[in-house]
C-alpha cells in the first residue's frame, strides 16, 4: 500500500510539474511568435502535449511499483547447490 501511495504521489506532483512546464512553454511560444505559433496551436497539438505529459508522468512513477529499485541481497543460504 505504501508503495501505491508514494507512486501516486509521485505521478501528480511530476505531472503538475510538466503541466506548469508545458504552459510557460506555451505562453513563450505565443507571446514571442504570435502570428508563427497561433495558427500551429490546434486542438490535437495541445491534447499531444497533455497526453504527452500523463505518459512521462507514468513513466516516472511506474518503475518503482514494478520491482525498480528495491534491494535485494543475496546470502549463501540462498544459493541451491
Amino acid at each position: 500500500m505504501c508503495d501505491i501511495w508514494t507512486s501516486t504521489d509521485v505521478l501528480l506532483c511530476t505531472s503538475s510539474i510538466l503541466n506548469f512546464l508545458v504552459i510557460s512553454i506555451d505562453r513563450y511560444c505565443i507571446i514571442n511568435h504570435p502570428f508563427k505559433y497561433a495558427p500551429m496551436r490546434k486542438v490535437k497539438l495541445l491534447s499531444f502535449m497533455i497526453a504527452a505529459v500523463w505518459i512521462l508522468s507514468a513513466l516516472v512513477s511506474l518503475p518503482p511499483i514494478l520491482g525498480w529499485g528495491r534491494m535485494y541481497y543475496f546470502t549463501l543460504s540462498n544459493f541451491v547447490y
